[in-house]
């Protein structure tokens, strides 16, 4: 995973990490050691000495009574889950799950904190439940995560189309909770990824060189019927700022690319190790594609 920071349950963590690592198209940056580019799920890590700092902090003022209430009113586990998933993907929501076990440990900090951070956001609702919930066996086998046995609490993050864009064991801060609300283009790469499909990934704004001719050289290339059958062009915005933490996985440096940027991604969530700058022809493109496909692409974490 990205950073160095040390876990304070390794063991717990890499449980939950493992589970989800079965599911490639669902869940991505699983797999073997990383290429120089390299995109995968944050897990939010607990540092060595002390639990991470909530984004959001606890109430200052009230009594304890009042602030009693506000950890029961967020503790409190959301009648019907499973419908509450779907209800929420129907309005164009993230879903930030928060799955605990009775007793298991401590849940008032995370779900005090996710709820607080998915109704800052405008984009997410926190849903809290029990990983005994019946109406949740059929996301647990989707995902292929065993619920008696998966560290607690943890939060997953969903998509409006069910990928998991995060995956937290401690109270997750601010900027990774948002990092994992992904906008529409990003989710658009993963979505098609997901659906099986190789994608070109194409990163340009008004003023990148090469962008003509790189749309010129893309569509020559799927214009074959093969080709356009088994490829997306996704395109990206490097002028929205909201893009910039996927872009950044992509080793993009939004603020300094000058050059139209083209990737070649296959799935589960393989990259092309060298990204195309400047104008990517049909035969440059082409000669990406069959290196990507020759096995060059390597896993994505």
């Amino acid at each position: 995973m990205t950073g160095t920071t040390k876990m304070a349950h390794p063991v717990r963590e890499t449980a939950l990490l493992t589970a989800l690592c079965a599911v490639t198209v669902v869940v991505v940056g699983c797999g073997k050691p990383a290429p120089p580019a390299e995109l995968k799920v944050e897990v939010e890590k607990a540092p060595a000495a002390a639990p991470a700092a909530s984004a959001v902090a606890e109430p200052a003022a009230g009594t304890a009574e009042d602030r009693s209430s506000v950890d029961v009113a967020a503790t409190a586990d959301t009648a019907a889950p499973a419908e509450a998933v779907k209800a929420a993907g129907a309005k164009g929501l993230y879903v930030a799950l928060v799955l605990h076990k009775p007793g298991a440990a401590d849940l008032r900090g995370m779900a005090s904190t996710v709820k607080s951070l998915a109704e800052a956001s405008g984009k997410a609702e926190c849903i809290v439940a029990e990983t005994a919930n019946a109406g949740l066996a059929g996301l647990f086998k989707l995902l292929k995560l065993d619920p008696d046995t998966m560290p607690t609490p943890a939060t997953l993050v969903l998509s409006t189309n069910g990928i998991v864009t995060g995956v937290f064991t401690i109270p997750p801060t601010k900027e990774r909770f948002s990092e994992a609300l992904l906008p529409a283009q990003p989710l658009a790469v993963r979505s098609a990824l997901r659906d099986g499909k190789k994608v070109i990934v194409v990163a340009q704004s008004a003023t990148t060189k090469g962008n003509a001719e790189t749309e010129k050289g893309i569509e020559e290339y799927l214009a074959g019927d093969t080709n356009r059958s088994s490829y997306v062009t996704v395109k990206i915005a490097l002028d929205n700022a909201e893009n910039g933490p996927f872009l950044r996985q992509l080793k993009m440096d939004p603020q300094k690319e000058t050059q139209s940027v083209t990737i070649i991604m296959a799935p589960p969530m393989s990259i092309a190790a060298t990204p195309i700058r400047g104008a990517a022809t049909k035969a440059v493109v082409a000669k990406a594609i069959s290196a990507c496909s020759a096995g060059s692409c390597g896993p994505a974490g």
